[in-house]
Order: structure tokens, then sequence, then C-alpha cells
């Protein structure tokens, strides 16, 4: 136990410290690790507290994982890990299927470990912190024990997970985060809009000592279609911050970025010092003064939207000949996906056939631009009512 009880952050500043002194400006989102939290161990990094004092003391948002360390032999509870043999030579040879099987040491191991955490969980709750919470992260790497036996029993645990804390347990104040890839089979892994608020990627790709300010957006694109347009973003952790022209040039709005700790935040060869500033002070990049008070911040009594002018029933698409004016992928209705499907076009990620060229022509100029993608978007959102743009 080394934190002052009075100040739980007070040891943990190093990359905070070194933010603010580069660009004079704090985070809003802080990555808090809940490694340290099983049933066979008694060491306390105080990763509850943390969060709840950032969210109640500095009125900022609270992101945390959970590197799960399990023992691969049930009379050893000291030598556990997360990783498998293939991955690190600290490793445990803990089966996830296993785990899910009544009866096994395995089962009851992890249902111990839910129970630990559940109590670190209701400290936040009973400090009124919401948490975004992202377990199991990169399971589709396979290097850690919840993803090396592939999708199926991965979603299972996450599924239980998810029923033990928010059902049995009640912790309503969870938003839970799905790390997911951009493959092929990343659908396969996906657990399920009922028991996913956020969908995100981990993005580690510097190479050869180089920063990669990429916005990645074919990776953000791909993130919204897997879900289809349902849920929102977030780059969940990462190396490099993209630079600010990536993101506005390639439109990747990412709900939050969160580089890892020590050298990936403060080496010149993942964050350049002149980019981590120009980022984290303009105005595409929501930092911790700009936040408002969450526990006191006005929230409307209802969550349907004010019904005014500009927000009244979107009327039926205007039509320019037989093309449906914002529907690019000619589903027959125009949503999210089309503005998504148009963007990956004006990025050459994909290619559009001349009918779905001429629907995505939102201002009628016969030239897709940047300005057809935010028309459509516009329209989506009913900031206006008619398509195309006169």
């Amino acid at each position: 136990l080394y934190a002052d009880p009075t100040n739980f952050i007070k040891d943990n500043e190093a990359e905070f410290e070194y933010i603010m002194e580069q660009t004079g400006k704090a985070p809003a989102v802080r990555g808090i690790d809940f490694l340290s939290y099983r049933s066979g161990s008694d060491w306390d990094d105080h990763a509850a507290e943390r969060a709840a004092q950032w969210v109640t003391d500095y009125h900022g948002i609270a992101t945390v994982t959970w590197h799960w360390n399990v023992p691969s032999d049930p009379d050893n509870q000291k030598d556990a890990a997360f990783y498998v043999k293939s991955a690190n030579p600290v490793y445990t040879t803990f089966s996830i299927s296993k785990a899910l099987e009544e009866g096994t040491w395995e089962h009851e191991q992890i249902l111990r470990d839910i129970d630990f955490v559940a109590k670190k969980f209701q400290i936040l709750k009973d400090a009124d912190v919401p948490v975004l919470f992202r377990p199991l992260h990169e399971a589709e790497g396979a290097w850690f024990w919840w993803g090396a036996e592939g999708a199926e029993p991965c979603k299972k645990l996450y599924r239980l997970l998810y029923d033990k804390l928010t059902n049995e347990y009640g912790l309503d104040n969870i938003l839970w985060v799905w790390t997911s890839g951009s493959y092929e089979t990343s659908r396969d892994w996906y657990p399920g809009d009922d028991v996913v608020d956020f969908i995100g990627c981990d993005k580690y790709n510097c190479t050869d000592g180089q920063p990669n300010l990429s916005s990645i957006s074919s990776t953000f694109y791909s993130l919204v279609q897997l879900t289809d347009g349902q849920k929102m973003v977030t780059m969940s952790e990462n190396d490099s911050i993209p630079s600010l022209e990536n993101l506005q040039n390639e439109k990747a709005a990412w709900l939050w970025f969160c580089p890892w700790y020590q050298n990936y935040l403060t080496s010149e060869q993942n964050n350049p010092v002149a980019s981590l500033s120009e980022i984290y002070n303009s105005e595409y990049c929501i930092t911790l003064d700009e936040l408002p008070d969450l526990k006191t911040y006005p929230l409307p009594d209802s969550t349907a939207p004010a019904q005014t002018e500009s927000s009244t029933a979107t009327e039926p698409l205007t039509k320019s000949g037989d093309v449906s004016c914002g529907d690019v992928n000619k589903d027959g209705t125009v949503d999210i996906l089309d503005v998504v499907k148009l963007n990956k076009f004006l990025l050459a990620v994909t290619e559009l056939d001349e009918e779905a060229q001429n629907n995505a022509d939102a201002d009628l100029d016969g030239e897709l631009t940047a300005a057809d993608s935010l028309n459509i978007l516009k329209y989506v959102l009913n900031v206006i009512r008619t398509l195309p743009i006169a």
C-alpha cells in the first residue's frame, strides 16, 4: 500500500505532468488498470480510489481496463499472469473453455475474481462515479488467455462478466467498451449490441523509431460499419496520437484516444511535442478544462430530443429523376452508413458504382467531395430536412 490515503492520484502523475508541461492542458480522460485486482492477491494499488478521485475531485472521465491475472495451478495463486506461453515468458496455461464449465476450479476462480472486482466497482458506484470499462481487450490477438481459444468462449466470458456485474451485483455505473480489430473475422468476435456501449481499437503502428500520425481512417470506418453505425468509436489504447491535420482531413472522428504510459506517450518517436501540443490546444480536442461538471451538469428530464423547427421528423427524400439522393449504399434509406460509405470512397478505401456516385452527389454539382458527406450527415441528424441541397 504505497498511495497517500488522502490523495490516491499523487503517486501516478508523471504522464499527466508531462502533458501539462508540454501543452498547458490536462487530458479529459484518464486511463486506469485494474491489473492488481483478483481474488488470490492482496496487492492493492488503489486503482478504484484513483478513478473515483479523478471523477469526483478533478471532474474528469475515467476509463478502466483489466489485465486479468489468473494462475495456471489452483494451488499456486502467487504465479498468476494474463499472457499465454507463445506471447510472453511470464504466462499462464489457464483455459477459458474450462473456466466456462461449472464444477471446474477454473470456473470457481473466475467467479471469485468477478466477485472481487465487483467490490471495486462498488466503490465507484458509492461515490456516484460512472466508468468506461474495457474488459477482455485485444482478444483477437490471442496473446491473452481470454482470446487464446477463439471467439466463442471469449464472447461467452464477456457476456458472463456483463451479466454478473450488471444484473447480479447491480452495477449500473459501468459503460461497456469492446476492443475490436478491423479484420474480416472481427464481426465473429463482437459480443453484441445489447452488452456493448462503445467500440474501439488499440493502435500500435509506429515502426523504425518513427511516429505514425495517421488517423487510420480505414480502421475507424470499419468499426463504424461493424456495428452498423450504432456505436461510437474510440481509439481505446495507442502509441502515437494522430495528427490534427490527418484527423480533420480524413474525417476519422475517434471519440477519445488513450496513449499507453511512459515512453509510449513521452518519447519523440511516438508523440512529437509539436504534434502533441497542437492536438491538445485545438478545438478538435476536448481537454479537462473544457468538460462540464458531469455530476451537476443539467441533463434533460427526457432522453427524447427537443422538438424544434430544425429537429422535426424528416420529410420524405427529395428525388432527382430516379436517383435517391443520399442513399450511397442503395439500401433504400439514408443513414449514417451512407456517410461512412461515401467517406471511405473519398479516401480511396472502397469503390462506388455509377448509381451510388449519383446518389452521393448531395449538392448536384457533378463532383463528390467532403461537402457531400457533410450534407448527408446533416440530413441524417435532422439539421437539414431535404436532399439534394438546392
